[in-house]
């Protein structure tokens, strides 16, 4: 179990490890942008459950060849479209990208595991309260994310893993402020032998 940590944390390129598998918008901006919605006192998503996630999610390992995501200006937003040879890599690297915009991944320790669960009505709602929580979780408890582990993914139900820290102001800076994930022009798509997803942030 050790050797298959340090194994994912060496390596962020290549194919799924088998080791490794243990068992609104605002006026201001003269726009309408629907937001996750944020129940009183409950982070986004449901059926939440934040123990100690210890057996069952694949690790994920990418191609060199294949960018994470890539971003594109939107008004005064910024989106990102994120790339996967799965669907669940798609919700990975969204993931990996909402932290990469937020501040700098290699200043993150794993030294924290969170298990997560998210459910929505289709893959797209199912994408924007996936990351709205992580958004929730780095606002509201301070956590920074650099690792992410799925176990299982359907098309209205994810369970993942999500590996960090809590924020460090003597190591961490933030490089944008992220409001909220929309649901303007979401889309999870699958393109010949690529899945795609796009998702537009409020900051």
């Amino acid at each position: 179990m050790a050797e298959a940590e340090e194994t994912s944390r060496e390596n962020l390129a290549g194919t799924i490890d088998p080791n490794s598998l243990p068992g609104v918008g605002s006026s201001e901006k003269e726009r309408r942008l629907t937001v996750a919605p944020r129940e009183k006192g409950i982070s986004p998503g449901s059926g939440k459950d934040y123990n100690i996630f210890r057996e069952g999610a694949k690790r994920y390992f990418f191609p060199t060849d294949m960018k994470r995501y890539e971003t594109f200006d939107h008004t005064a937003d910024v989106g990102i479209r994120v790339f996967g040879r799965t669907i669940e890599e798609v919700f990975i690297n969204a993931a990996w990208a909402l932290f990469d915009l937020l501040t700098d991944p290699d200043s993150i320790q794993e030294t924290l595991i969170r298990e997560i669960t998210v459910e929505g009505a289709d893959r797209e709602d199912l994408l924007v309260r996936w990351l709205s929580e992580l958004l929730f979780l780095c606002e509201g408890e301070g956590f920074l994310f650099r690792e992410f582990s799925i176990s299982s993914l359907t098309a209205t139900s994810l369970k993942a893993v999500a590996r960090g820290e809590i924020f460090d102001s003597s190591r961490h800076r933030f490089k944008t402020e992220i409001k909220a994930v929309t649901y303007h022009q979401v889309e999870v798509i699958h393109k010949g032998e690529t899945w795609v997803g796009k998702v537009i942030f409020d900051i």
